[in-house]
């Protein structure tokens, strides 16, 4: 089929324009690629902070560490 042009929206629209409307998502597929992505960045975030927390990074302070050294006093 050799399609010469359309209406869109009201409006005349050439072949060119015909052929980008149809590889266009639809609106049920832009909302689930969307929701995806976010999904998968709260995932990610939510394994990098259980990994923390298993370590133990957070729970308890560092034995080793020596006290800051105060300055000395200006006369």
């Amino acid at each position: 089929i050799d399609i010469k042009g359309g209406f869109y929206d009201g409006k005349v629209v050439d072949a060119e324009m015909v052929k980008q409307l149809a590889d266009t998502p639809s609106k049920e597929d832009s909302i689930g690629r969307l929701l995806g992505s976010l999904q998968s960045g709260l995932y990610n975030l939510a394994y990098a902070l259980q990994a923390i927390v298993d370590r133990g990074d957070m729970a308890k302070p560092a034995d080793d560490a020596a006290p800051a050294a105060e300055a000395p006093a200006a006369e």
